[in-house]
């Protein structure tokens, strides 16, 4: 697994997990403070995204970074956790649920071969997990975790293909999350499926370790805490809430509406709006609506601060 260096420019690119950040912010402050990597960094997940919503959105959202290296981590929503609703476990579920996971391979790799072709590096990650162990108001999909384990599984042999370059998330963070339920802990929200701001310390960790760092992996959930609780400096939560800015228009424009134009979008919305009961859709769609305009200057804000960090 390679490092990255001075120079480089690594797109992370997902669904929600990787919308999220909060990994990816730890793994950018390790490069910048610790090992002082002066490299640019940028998040490109989008909540709810399969991977056809990411080959359809890969210039507009991925390749406008210019990337050097890019860091795929999909799977969880292409497993298709509707076929995990308690149904029959028989042939055609079987053949159903595996359908899902060759779209998901097949997907990866045409993203994989076209990154490639522009000279691009590739890091695969097998997908994080799914937590059938916690006690949670939200129905349990009893399988889903194996079908990720699969999935990821599926991952690895295809990452063999093109360098070998692949990050399992899954088989540490199931490990652990099992000695903390029976603490009466978890790494996930009680979604089942989004890591918590600890779940999301522990995926640096192996990131980071997997890249080959002397990085120890935290064995108790008050460490994997205290992590979690540890500040940024005032450059990165700059950077931060400018990215989460800009990522709000993504995700309107690239996941929930990705095959209508603008125009379309802004008739959609109000209808939908009031339709809608999640207070982060509503927050978000209004958001659209009040602030798309921004969306251009809070990209070049984004690219600029970003790159200010190279001149120190």
């Amino acid at each position: 697994m390679y490092q990255f260096k001075d120079g480089d420019r690594v797109c992370f690119f997902g669904d929600s997990i990787t919308h999220a950040g909060h990994f990816i912010r730890r793994i950018y402050d390790y490069y910048r403070n610790t090992l002082g990597v002066k490299l640019e960094m940028y998040n490109c997940g989008v909540s709810g995204n399969h991977t056809f919503h990411a080959i359809a959105r890969m210039e507009k959202s991925l390749l406008n970074f210019n990337p050097t290296h890019v860091v795929m981590n999909f799977g969880m929503n292409d497993c298709g956790v509707w076929l995990y609703d308690g149904r029959k476990v028989d042939d055609e579920c079987i053949r159903q649920r595996r359908e899902q996971i060759d779209g998901c391979i097949k997907n990866l790799k045409i993203i994989a071969e076209t990154l490639i072709e522009k000279g691009i590096k590739v890091i695969f990650c097998a997908p994080t997990i799914y937590d059938e162990l916690t006690e949670s108001e939200t129905f349990c999909s009893e399988g889903h975790q194996a079908g990720l384990k699969e999935c990821g599984d599926r991952i690895k042999v295809l990452a063999e293909n093109y360098g070998g370059n692949v990050i399992d998330y899954n088989k540490p963070m199931l490990a652990l999350n099992k000695k903390l339920f029976k603490e009466g802990k978890t790494l996930i929200n009680e979604d089942r499926v989004h890591p918590t701001p600890v779940g999301h310390e522990l995926m640096a960790q192996i990131f980071l370790k997997e890249q080959g760092f002397e990085i120890s992996i935290a064995e108790t959930f008050e460490e994997l805490e205290n992590l979690a609780n540890s500040p940024y400096d005032e450059w990165e939560e700059k950077r931060f809430e400018t990215e989460q800015s800009f990522k709000c228009c993504d995700w309107v424009d690239l996941c929930m509406f990705y095959d209508l134009t603008e125009e379309e979008i802004l008739k959609k919305l109000p209808d939908f709006i009031k339709q809608e009961k999640n207070p982060f859709v509503i927050d978000s769609c209004n958001n659209y609506i009040e602030k798309r305009h921004l969306r251009p200057t809070w990209y070049k804000e984004l690219i600029a601060h970003t790159k200010s960090a190279l001149e120190g």
